[in-house]
């Protein structure tokens, strides 16, 4: 039997993720033991996830119009980013054989939510990278398996 509560409206946040579906159990179980997330919030994915709402305008206007209706309906107070390696996206638009550029991932997630402060400015935003070791919160503390990953990816 499910925990999920037919009575309670809303959801805290917005999850924008990739569609590939390497990642969705990760993600699930990720959020579901995330503080204070658990079932309580709306899935958004998109071919690239933030590189899908910088690249396609149809797409990005369709998120921005999902953002509308959940913060009218689900009252929500913040948006979390979820961005891949070896995503199928990015070597499509950059035009690569692999994807293991962890900086430009962080580039891309900075660039979406920088655009997206300006439209909504008051609500709280995260960035994560999933690799194949775990999910680096880049907003929060990083766990010392992923460390390297981590320095890796500021050019440390």
């Amino acid at each position: 039997m499910s925990n999920f509560d037919f009575k309670k409206k809303g959801a805290k946040v917005l999850v924008l993720s990739c569609i590939d579906p390497r990642f969705i159990d990760k993600l699930t179980n990720y959020l579901n033991n995330y503080k204070g997330v658990q079932n309580d919030y709306d899935l958004f994915n998109l071919a690239g996830a933030e590189l899908g709402v910088l690249e396609k305008k149809p797409w990005r206007e369709t998120f921005l119009e999902h953002i509308d209706i959940a913060l009218k309906l689900h009252k929500i107070k913040k948006i979390f980013v979820f961005s891949h390696i070896d995503c199928g996206m990015y070597k499509v638009t950059y035009d690569m054989k692999e994807d293991d550029n962890h900086l430009l991932h962080k580039v891309n997630l900075d660039k979406v939510i920088e655009n997206l402060k300006k439209l909504h400015p008051k609500l709280k935003y995260k960035r994560f990278l999933m690799i194949e070791k775990g999910i680096i919160n880049l907003d929060g503390k990083v766990p010392k398996k992923l460390k390297a990953d981590y320095d890796k990816m500021m050019g440390k």
